[in-house]
């Protein structure tokens, strides 16, 4: 066979004694060439389709959960070496050549170390776009046609940290990732503020497959843990005035948790190997509850889902003023009624705000607590660049301050410079705050074109003659 790309013949594959049950089971599948003709009639043995076939758990010969040694040998032809990316990730690379054709990671933790031939292939990421899924999608293909396959296109999101862009579709098969790209920009075209879009550029493709063997019918589940004291590394050490602090925790199942730190905030995010898929669990000040040192992992057949075991639970019989004067910091009270609403991430978001009990000048704190696994995660919400000695809410509302069809957190509050003539005069100002897929940001642009609006109606005025 030739070089390739585009053109395609359409080949049945019957497996025998795979599991699938008594009967043989057969599924269709679409062999890519570059450069040649449709051929018709044979197109030769089974085995050069399955060589190049991308499943939930297997890319042609090699699958996760074998050995590196074993990969070496079913991948005969191929060289394999020590690679690395960006944050440091020990990976191995799969070169056909000088042409990288996959990327392997087996749970190895340092980058300059030699390949350990016994670790167990936890992920793997698919470059060269001879390799195709069950439905004839690989690696260089246009958006506009991996939609013919998986349907109509859901979501890109960019992540946060290293900028990298991921799809999903609307029959997006499970324990399958798709990284996309454009070579002359963003593969998605993403609305000013937003990290997540439904379109996407002309000349945007899929980047990548990688696999994380999720797609299992059935699973077994258990129980592992990670000591964030004993088993996190930073792949920087050298830390640079300004930036972020991260640690890369281990896991298993293609999994990690990724523990960084950003100014007065930290964040626990559990995520990928390869970072393509983030979720965060918690979010928090610096200075509050720095005792958590382990996280369960939660697993079926080796593949994880997670909490950590610091997640806030509200009792059956608790009102939400009950639940949120229990878990408020030790010396603060509320500064207004908790209350539940369809904003951020979380058609049951919830918004405490509290405030020092015993200080004269006071100046609210909020969180905000998403509904999780087992209890609530929780996010701070940051200030905003200008605040006063005394401020006291007096409302909070949801409303659009965007483009986009999710709601807003508003915060009216009552405000005292506390200095000067004018001091003990009382103006207002709104605190708004928008999602952005991992946390919330103020919109200070939002706030000042709100001004001293003192209502919840004035201020929905004000937002309806804004441009």
């Amino acid at each position: 066979m030739t070089k390739c790309a585009v053109l395609f013949a359409t080949m049945t594959l019957v497996f025998v004694g795979t599991g699938f049950g008594q009967k043989p089971a057969t599924m269709t599948v679409k062999v890519y060439f570059h450069n040649e003709k449709p051929q018709t009639g044979q197109l030769g043995p089974v085995k050069a389709g399955l060589d190049f076939l991308i499943t939930d758990n297997s890319v042609g010969p090699v699958r996760l959960g074998t050995t590196v040694a074993q990969a070496r040998r079913a991948l005969r032809g191929f060289t394999l070496s020590r690679t690395s990316d960006g944050e440091g990730i020990a990976l191995i690379a799969v070169k056909r050549g000088k042409q990288t054709v996959m990327t392997l990671y087996a749970g190895e933790q340092d980058p300059r170390s030699r390949i350990n031939e016994r670790a167990r292939i936890e992920f793997i990421e698919v470059w060269d776009p001879r390799y195709y899924t069950s439905a004839g999608v690989h690696p260089k293909m246009p958006l506009r046609e991996v939609e013919q396959k998986y349907g109509q296109l859901k979501e890109i999101r960019l992540s946060e940290i290293e900028a990298r862009e991921f799809a999903t579709f609307s029959t997006h098969p499970s324990g399958i990732q798709l990284r996309v790209g454009d070579d002359s920009g963003m593969a998605g075209i993403y609305n000013e503020g937003k990290n997540t879009t439904a379109r996407y550029s002309h000349s945007a493709y899929l980047m990548s497959i990688s696999i994380t063997g999720r797609g299992n019918a059935t699973a077994q589940f258990s129980s592992r843990y990670t000591d964030l004291k004993k088993q996190c590394k930073n792949p920087a050490p050298a830390r640079v005035e300004g930036h972020h602090t991260s640690l890369f925790c281990q896991g298993c199942g293609g999994f990690q948790f990724h523990n960084f730190d950003a100014a007065t905030m930290a964040q626990i995010n559990l995520q990928t190997l390869d970072r393509k898929i983030s979720h965060p669990l918690t979010n928090q000040s610096l200075t509050y509850d720095q005792q958590v040192s382990e996280i369960e992992w939660r697993l079926a057949d080796g593949n994880g889902y997670s909490q950590q075991t610091g997640q806030l639970s509200r009792n059956e019989w608790e009102t939400l003023e009950d639940f949120a004067r229990r878990i408020i910091p030790q010396g603060m009270q509320l500064a207004h009624s908790p209350l539940e609403d369809n904003f951020g991430p979380s058609r049951k978001s919830m918004v405490i705000l509290f405030e020092a009990d015993k200080a004269a000048a006071k100046s609210y704190e909020g969180w905000v607590l998403v509904p999780g696994l087992t209890g609530y995660v929780k996010y701070d919400l940051p200030k905003p660049e200008v605040t006063w000695s005394i401020e006291e809410p007096k409302a909070v509302l949801f409303a659009n301050a965007d483009k986009d069809p999710a709601q807003e957190l508003f915060i009216i509050a009552e405000c005292y410079t506390g200095i000067g003539p004018t001091g003990a005069q009382p103006f207002n100002r709104t605190r708004v705050y928008d999602w952005n897929g991992s946390g919330f940001t103020h919109l200070e642009t939002v706030s000042t074109t709100i001004g001293t609006a003192a209502t919840a109606r004035a201020v929905q005025k004000k937002l309806k003659r804004r441009p």
